[in-house]
């Protein structure tokens, strides 16, 4: 049995309004991609510039200021906590010996990463926000760049002004370690009242949902 075919070679023109779409939505997802803000400590992967080292031993033994960790959470806790001792314009550089665990080195720059303070029930805001990262060394970041605290006040005295017109109120979101210490956070709510912020949030994390079990 043969079904009638009614399919045809096209022969017009493509519409270029849906492959125009296309490449529209690919360059605006190139662009933002490029604004996405990743804070953090600064870590130096094979840099000659002038530092201090964190190397990783063939042995998986962690080397830093002429202490030795291992790679459990402990000794993790307490390279995090040596890190901010660090001066805040002088950068580490990550490195590893010939058959190091890649594991190990990712163990570390993951830990380097901001890790926010814990907290139930905070409240958020519907206003437009400026956010600032503050890592364990007490460096700042605004706009995926790091300023030294008269750059910041600068930057943010800007959006200020730029947000002068807006019905609603420009907040500041600290996105602060968990070890930043409550100085810091007192200067950076001061600079905010004095570029004329009325409102400052600090960032926190939810807590892990708790496991129940019916009996």
């Amino acid at each position: 049995m043969r079904f009638p075919r009614h399919a045809k070679i096209f022969r017009g023109q493509l519409d270029p309004a849906p492959v125009a779409g296309v490449l529209f939505l690919l360059v605006i997802f190139v662009l933002l991609g490029s604004l996405l803000y990743t804070p953090g400590v600064l870590v130096q992967v094979g840099s000659n510039a002038a530092g201090v080292d964190i190397t990783v031993t063939r042995s998986n033994l962690i080397q830093f200021a002429g202490k030795t960790y291992k790679p459990e959470e402990a000794d993790l806790q307490q390279l995090r906590q040596d890190l901010g001792g660090i001066p805040v314009g002088q950068p580490a550089r990550l490195g590893s010996e010939p058959g190091a665990s890649s594991r190990v080195r990712n163990q570390i720059r993951d830990m380097l990463l901001i890790e926010p303070p814990i907290a139930e029930g905070m409240l958020g805001t519907t206003n437009p926000v400026a956010l600032v990262a503050v890592n364990p060394r007490d460096q700042f970041f605004y706009e995926n760049q790091l300023l030294t605290k008269a750059e910041l006040s600068a930057q943010l005295l800007d959006r200020q002004k730029a947000e002068a017109g807006n019905a609603k109120h420009l907040t500041l979101v600290l996105l602060a370690d968990k070890g930043v210490s409550e100085e810091t956070i007192v200067r950076l709510a001061s600079l905010a009242s004095e570029v004329g912020i009325r409102e400052v949030i600090l960032s926190t994390r939810p807590g892990t949902f708790s496991m129940r079990t019916n009996r």
